[in-house]
Order: structure tokens, then sequence, then C-alpha cells
């Protein structure tokens, strides 16, 4: 009966000690394991354009502008070319003279 509780003891010691080693050292929070997300939006229904350019309210157009690339992963070497197609008046004509002026080369310098 001794021997057996003494099995027992030992056996319940190394899965606490695995326990323990997988959970990392004390005071750390567990490692966080990501659930998907149980009503993802259908990007499909969502018609989101890029909002067009006049020059008035620049800060307000770059915030929108890049939310809708980062929403659609657009790459960094392909914004600065998305974003002439949707300028027009005055932010149109100072956009193509810093371009043709190689003033503007890529997403961040335009920033």
């Amino acid at each position: 009966f001794q021997t057996n509780i003494s099995t027992n003891i030992n056996a319940l010691a190394t899965d606490v000690n695995h326990l323990r080693a997988r959970m990392g050292p004390p005071g750390f929070p567990p490692p966080r394991v990501p659930y998907p997300d149980p009503t993802p939006i259908p990007t499909t229904s969502i018609k989101l354009d890029i909002p067009r350019f006049d020059g008035s309210d620049p800060l307000g157009w770059i915030f929108k502008v890049t939310q809708f690339f980062d929403y659609h992963l657009t790459p960094e070497d392909q914004r600065l070319r998305l974003a002439s197609f949707y300028m027009e008046g005055e932010a149109l004509t100072w956009f193509q003279w810093m371009h043709q002026n190689g003033q503007l080369l890529t997403w961040t310098t335009f920033l």
C-alpha cells in the first residue's frame, strides 16, 4: 500500500513539473491563444472607395486614405500611384508638379 502511494505521488509530482515547465516562469501571464473572430465581417459586401482629395483637410484625407490602404493590404509601393488617381483641383496640380520634379518618390515621402 505504501509503495502504491509513493508511486502515485511521484507520478503526480512529475505531472506538476511538466505543467510548470509549459507555463513558463511564475509572474508572467500565460501565452495567448488566438481565437478566430466569431462574427467576421464579410469584406465582399462592404464597398469602400478611396476618398477624393481637393486640397481641403489634408490630415483628415491622409488618415482616411491610410486606413483604406491598410484595410485592403495595399503594398507600400502602390499607394502613391493609387492616391494620385483620387486627387483633383489644386491638390492634383500640386501633386503633378511635385512628381515631375522628383519630390515624391515614395508613399512615406508623400506623407
